[in-house]
C-alpha cells in the first residue's frame, strides 16, 4: 500500500493535511487546536469511518477531519463519502455493531461535550462533536482529558 501525505498552511491557523493511503483519503482541516478531550474520542470515530464507511465502497472514498471555534466552542466534524446508515436501525439495534459511537459518546458527556450522527444509505455519514473551547470547560475530578494543541 503506498501512502502519500500532503501539507499546506492555508492561514496561520488552519492547517491541512491530506493522506493518502489505500482505499481511503484522509483529509484533516484543523482551524482550531486549542482543546481538552478524553483519550480514544476521536480515533474511533474515524476508524468507523474507514472500516464501515469507505471501506464498504467498491472505489473507496474519502474521511474528513475538520475542527474550528463557534464562540465558546469547538466543533469537531468526521465525515466519509462512504456506504452510509440508518442511524434509526442503529439506536435500536441490540448487537455490539455500533458499541464505538456508544463509548465515544459517553467520554463525552461526562465532560460536558455532545455528539451527532446524521448518515443516509448510499451517500456517508457525518459525526459531529460540540465541547467547550479550552479555558471555557468544566474542570474537575474524573475529567481526564489531553490537550490537542497549544
Amino acid at each position: 500500500m503506498s501512502i502519500q501525505n500532503r501539507k499546506w498552511n492555508v492561514s496561520k491557523t488552519a492547517t491541512v493535511l491530506c493522506i493518502v493511503a489505500g482505499v481511503a483519503m484522509f483529509v484533516f482541516l484543523f482551524g482550531e487546536t486549542d482543546f481538552r478531550l478524553p483519550p480514544l474520542t476521536i480515533q474511533p470515530l474515524v476508524e468507523n469511518a474507514v472500516k464501515h464507511g469507505v471501506c464498504g465502497e467498491k472505489n473507496g472514498g474519502t474521511v474528513t477531519l475538520t475542527t474550528r471555534r463557534e464562540g465558546e466552542n469547538v466543533i469537531i466534524t468526521v465525515t466519509d463519502d462512504g456506504v452510509g446508515f440508518d442511524p434509526q436501525t442503529a439506536k435500536k439495534s441490540s448487537d455490539d455493531s455500533h458499541i464505538g459511537l456508544v463509548d465515544v459518546n459517553i467520554r463525552l458527556e461526562r465532560i460536558g461535550a455532545t455528539m451527532t450522527v446524521e448518515s443516509k444509505q448510499g451517500q456517508g455519514t457525518t459525526v459531529t462533536v460540540v465541547l467547550k473551547a479550552e479555558g471555557t470547560a468544566p474542570t474537575g475530578e474524573g475529567r481526564m482529558c489531553v490537550s490537542v494543541g497549544g
